[in-house]
């Protein structure tokens, strides 16, 4: 099948909002439109583990009526929402991937749902998850080939944006779970600043790296879904104003993380790719383009990464894995078998090392507006499934390691989607702010998606 050409700059969610206030479509049939995507394609990409069409409707027609009666739309109005099986949602099940083993069945949602319901979004339903957000083969595919990985573990959020099945879908990301499924699949993924968002009523992992964020088709939808959903919640992220000079015409400072570019393992295409993007920015005369270093503890951060994760994510699943190890597929199994094994040394002296490097990375980065660095080191890979190279070690959602770094440090990024490879799988730019800095770092994506204008018709 053949999906139909992405103006992304058209579907904005505000825009969606204004059609509906011109008189130009209704809710329920923006609600309507995207039930009829996922009839058309959801049975060969496997997004979904739960739709509520009914109670979507329901919704829909209720904000039509309040708006026909003259009491106005809500901000959110028109917005169609999946939500990644790891937060509650009221009514709906939650099984975080756990081959359909239901965790709970919330009376509440979690806090950020809540807030973006209450704004107007519409939760169409529980996107699907790498089995307790781990790296096991997802069930969901890519939505370019399907015989390639869509990423993980946000892979149903990624693939229902890229194939319109819904406007916007939350994720979360300990490694790079929203950045890279968002790279394979051609559509914004944004994880803010470790802090930024709530958690509460979201599934346990890595209490000091995972963060929630979105997965969208602009960077402008990111910008305003992080205004909604931060609202009245408590956050001890500081605030960095948009600095004057910016306002006066100034270019952007950008960092260009060189190293990372140059590097050996990164793809032809990915490195091709990120050059010309560098090219279009520094033509415009908006960007300044400095190349940057990075810490020389890199390495052993992504080593450090890997202790404290799969340590916190054992704790936790120490009181969720009440049903036995039956329900964990090998790569999260081994993980929690892994973190149990840890001793409390190791762990202290990767937390060491991860301050270490956040304050080295948070020096480096601190002249400039943002950092502009690859996603990931190459197109999707082949699934498991159709791979005859296939290892049951190996990680089957993709590479990491351009992410981890970044996440680890609690760093705001966003990935942009940037172009295709030769057999038209995307690939993706990312860019980097300063901690707090997430309103800087989304008005400088949506100059930069602005510049690459970015458009892609998916097959799959």
């Amino acid at each position: 099948m053949t999906l139909p050409d992405c103006d992304r700059q058209a579907g904005t969610l505000a825009s969606v909002r204004r059609a509906i206030v011109a008189g130009n479509t209704s809710v329920v049939e923006v609600v309507e439109e995207h039930l009829r995507r996922i009839e058309e394609v959801e049975q060969a990409l496997r997004a979904w583990v739960h739709v509520d069409a009914a109670g979507a409707l329901k919704v829909a027609r209720a904000q039509d009526a309040r708006f026909w009666a003259g009491e106005g739309l809500p901000r959110l109005a028109g917005t169609v929402l999946g939500v990644k099986d790891l937060f509650a949602v009221a009514g709906m099940p939650l099984t975080a991937g756990s081959r359909g083993m239901s965790i709970a069945n919330p009376g509440e949602d979690a806090f950020i749902v809540g807030q973006l319901r209450d704004a107007g979004a519409i939760v169409l339903g529980m996107t699907a998850t790498t089995a307790w957000a781990g790296s096991d083969e997802p069930a969901t595919r890519n939505a370019h080939n399907r015989s390639h990985t869509p990423g993980g573990s946000s892979s149903g959020s990624a693939v229902a944006v890229a194939a319109r099945m819904c406007a916007a879908a939350l994720g979360t990301q300990t490694a790079g779970s929203i950045l890279r499924p968002a790279a394979y699949n051609g559509v914004v993924g944004f994880k803010p600043s470790f802090g930024r968002l709530s958690r509460a009523g979201v599934v346990p992992d890595s209490w000091s790296i995972a963060c929630p964020g979105f997965l969208t088709r602009t960077a402008q939808d990111a910008a305003l879904l992080l205004a909604v959903a931060e609202q009245s919640a408590t956050s001890s992220v500081p605030r960095t104003e948009m600095g004057r000079s910016r306002w006066a015409g100034t270019p952007w400072q950008v960092g260009v993380a060189e190293p990372l570019i140059a590097d050996q393992g990164l793809s032809g295409i990915v490195r091709s790719e990120v050059r010309r993007a560098l090219g279009l920015l520094e033509q415009s005369g908006s960007f300044s383009l400095k190349s940057m270093a990075i810490p020389s503890d890199w390495e052993a951060a992504l080593a450090a990464h890997w202790i404290i994760m799969h340590a916190e994510v054992a704790a936790n699943h120490q009181y969720l894995a009440r049903s036995g190890n039956e329900a964990y597929p090998p790569h999260i199994r081994a993980l929690v078998e892994l973190g149990s094994s840890i001793p409390a040394t190791a762990y202290l002296a990767a937390m060491k090392l991860k301050s270490r490097f956040s304050t080295e990375l948070s020096r480096l980065m601190h002249p400039f507006d943002a950092v502009i660095a690859p996603v990931v080191s190459g197109p999707a890979p082949l699934l498991a499934s159709y791979s005859a190279e296939h290892s049951q070690t190996k990680p089957q959602t993709g590479d990491h390691s351009l992410q981890m770094p970044w996440t680890l440090a609690g760093l705001p990024a966003i990935s942009l989607p940037m172009g295709l490879s030769a057999d038209r799988l995307p690939v993706g730019l990312q860019l980097i702010g300063n901690y707090g800095d997430d309103e800087r770092l989304l008005a400088f994506a949506q100059d930069v998606e602005r510049r690459l204008n970015y458009d892609y018709q998916p097959n799959s």
